[in-house]
């Protein structure tokens, strides 16, 4: 499943950042902007951002940006992720006596610095608790089966090997971020990712046995199989006998569970997966349209621009043109 999950992070430029390290005493309160607010400033090359935060210490409670919900616990090691973007709100109690407003200028600020760093102490002398604060950032299109697939919010906690080494190396990271070291930025840009996928991860193992989705497809053997094998060859011209044989089930089984798990057919996903391999090769400048329609599998130039305009609605030479540094 990890090769299918890498494949597709990698399509989509996925990249980490970690802007703060937040050490609170209670009662403390920290109001978290969306991504519709800072987005732009805190990843400026990404157009899908994603908020995280790492508590390495301590205990504290988490609302999404329907405050009226009920709020979920988040402890030290637990990794809370944002994948809708929305705002939300982290405090010391369930029932906080204040919430601050929302307050844009610490972001701005922090990303005029080369490292974008900041140490942030916030609330009175209570119980302490430090976390991390940072963003992933990646491609929204044209095909992301990832973002889709994943909740508005969720809280992941690792197993207990791998949050020890999470935590280790992030501290090391803020620990050598505050030295003249080269190399910090990307050290905790790496991190940030590592933490992602850990998380993932976590979260697909724990999805329960009628999940259905992406994620939950990944983890199915026949569907997960056919998701390997277009991921593995996006170029050949899989069939749905092909697929259903290699993952050893009949075509009429794996056309019902496809999906039901992905919400389309195995011929449909691939054409998407095919875009989304074309468009970063026509973005990047590293293939004509000529190679690109080769590299994904397409025979001619006319197939390959008339699948590319179902899919991303005008032809590859328009969509490059529009893609193009300003």
């Amino acid at each position: 499943m990890t090769d299918i999950l890498s494949d597709v992070l990698s399509a989509i430029r996925f990249e980490g950042s970690l802007y703060f390290k937040v050490c609170a005493g209670a009662p403390w309160v920290s109001t978290n902007p969306s991504m519709r607010e800072i987005g732009r400033i805190v990843m400026p090359s990404s157009a899908h951002v994603i908020p995280f935060h790492i508590m390495l210490s301590g205990e504290a409670w988490v609302w999404p940006e329907d405050q009226d919900s009920e709020p979920l616990a988040f402890a030290s090691g637990d990794i809370l992720i944002v994948p809708g973007g929305s705002r939300h709100m982290i405090a010391s109690s369930r029932q906080p006596r204040t919430r601050p407003s929302i307050d844009t200028h610490p972001y701005s600020e922090a990303a005029k610095r080369l490292m974008p760093f900041n140490l942030v102490e916030i609330g009175e002398m209570g119980a302490q608790s430090t976390f991390v604060c940072g963003y992933l950032g990646c491609d929204d299109g044209p095909f992301n089966p990832l973002w889709s697939a994943l909740p508005p919010m969720m809280i992941v906690r690792p197993a207990e090997s791998r949050r020890v080494l999470i935590q280790s190396l992030i501290e090391a990271a803020l620990d050598e971020s505050m030295s003249d070291l080269d190399g910090s930025v990307t050290i905790m840009a790496k991190l940030s990712e590592l933490m992602f996928v850990e998380a993932v991860r976590r979260y697909i193992h724990e999805q329960p046995p009628d999940a259905k989705g992406w994620l939950a497809g990944v983890r199915d053997a026949r569907v997960g199989q056919a998701l390997r094998l277009i991921h593995r060859e996006p170029q050949k011209d899989w069939t749905l006998a092909d697929l259903a044989s290699q993952a050893g089930t009949s075509r009429s089984v794996l056309a019902e569970r496809f999906l039901a798990f992905t919400n389309e057919t195995p011929g449909s996903y691939l054409a998407r997966w095919r875009m989304q391999l074309a468009c970063r090769m026509l973005e990047s400048g590293r293939a004509s349209i000529e190679e690109a329609a080769m590299a994904v599998g397409y025979k001619s130039d006319a197939a390959f621009k008339r699948a590319f305009k179902k899919v991303l609605g005008v032809p590859p030479g328009q969509w490059r043109t529009s893609r193009a540094p300003k």
